[in-house]
């Protein structure tokens, strides 16, 4: 395990303890071994901003296997990014006026499409912050509420993927 946490802590610019922090930890390996799969499945294996609309827009659009979670899931993240700061934080910067729209609404004014949109825009960010974010290892595991969360949504879409017609070449536009 060593040689692997040297060569990722080099690939992430990150200090090796820090990065022993991450692969000893479960939800953070659980989170990053689901996003390889849900990225997979369900974005042709590059997920990326200008698909999740698309993404959205189809998965709302199934009366069928739409996840039971997902409205409790969208009012958690909605709630939380109420606050200026935390969402700040969420996108490093980034303007995306889709979610900001979203967020402008109520919680129970968002439709189908609101929710799936939200959700998935939030794990995209959850990944790219550990990756890319201005984040350390160690302040994105002290998420770990909203890391499970976010598992939670890849596999149900991951599940999705596998059990009816969203299989990965229908999701790509």
């Amino acid at each position: 395990m060593d040689s692997f946490n040297n060569w990722l802590a080099s690939y992430l610019q990150q200090n090796v303890s820090e990065v022993s922090k991450l692969t000893e930890n479960q939800f953070a390996m659980e989170f990053l071994m689901t996003w390889s799969i849900f990225e997979s499945d369900c974005f042709n294996g590059f997920c990326k901003m200008g698909i999740i609309p698309v993404f959205s827009k189809k998965l709302a659009a199934t009366e069928k296997n739409y996840p039971t979670t997902f409205p409790e899931l969208a009012k958690c993240f909605h709630k939380r990014y109420q606050s200026k700061k935390k969402y700040s934080n969420l996108v490093h910067g980034k303007k995306i006026p889709d979610l900001e729209k979203i967020l402008a609404k109520e919680i129970k004014d968002l439709n189908r499409e609101d929710e799936v949109y939200l959700l998935l825009v939030v794990v995209y960010r959850y990944r790219n912050n550990m990756f890319h974010g201005n984040k350390n290892v160690a302040s994105w595991l002290q998420y770990e509420k909203q890391i499970r969360r976010c598992t939670t949504i890849m596999q149900n879409l991951i599940d999705i993927s596998e059990t009816s017609h969203y299989k990965r070449t229908q999701m790509t536009p």
